[in-house]
């Protein structure tokens, strides 16, 4: 799945979602190509020791810890929550493309997360912005053609 069979000069793993269902189906949602993107907390214990860089490749599993696909990140910066936009959201699940939806979406989610850090949901909070391009496995379903 590498550029001329090259192994990735580093390589993290990340799980995504905070339920099995959650897992499934962003992982569902980044092999069809529907998903693109992503956004983290910098407080995230998987961030903590290393921010995300544009060329790093991450493995994403599923909630059990399983390899669901393989990313190469395109582009990775910080960003206020507030300052997050239409040209951002584009990358990600088809629910929260849209601004509003993206904040309701990532404040209920990001709430609870916080709260057991010891931290509080704030609208000048920092995040993470990280663009990736899918590497395995390849791209299926209608967005594969295009």
């Amino acid at each position: 799945a590498l550029p001329d069979g090259q192994p990735p000069m580093l390589c993290t793993v990340r799980r995504l979602g905070n339920t099995p269902a959650m897992s499934e189906r962003l992982l569902g949602l980044i092999a069809s190509g529907q998903k693109t993107g992503l956004f983290s907390l910098p407080a995230d214990p998987e961030l903590r020791d290393r921010a995300p860089e544009a060329g790093d490749f991450v493995i994403f599993t599923d909630f059990a810890g399983r390899p669901g696909c393989l990313v190469r990140m395109e582009e990775c910066r910080l960003i206020g929550f507030r300052d997050v936009g239409p040209e951002l959201t584009r990358c990600e699940t088809p629910a929260a493309r849209e601004v509003s939806a993206w904040r309701r979406i990532h404040q209920r989610y990001w709430t609870p997360m916080l709260a057991s850090w010891g931290m509080e949901f704030s609208e000048e909070m920092p995040v993470w912005y990280q663009k990736f391009r899918l590497l395995y496995p390849p791209l299926r379903g209608p967005t594969a053609s295009q």
